[in-house]
């Protein structure tokens, strides 16, 4: 039994630089979001959905 790889979703208002790349790239599945200025639900709210539904469709599409 080998379990699957859960997927990470790193949420900051800290601009993404080189040291916070390699560390994402170290917790693959994972994505970084930049919150921006404006982190309102209505504003933050539908580019969560897409970035949490791009990482659910990587999972599927590798056959876990």
């Amino acid at each position: 039994f080998q379990a699957k790889p859960t997927p990470v979703l790193f949420l900051s208002a800290v601009r993404c630089d080189d040291t916070l790349r390699r560390l994402i790239a170290r917790c693959q599945p994972a994505l970084y979001l930049n919150k921006g200025t404006d982190s309102r639900p209505d504003k933050l709210g539908p580019r969560l959905e897409k970035v949490i539904g791009y990482l659910l469709h990587q999972d599927q599409g590798e056959g876990r």
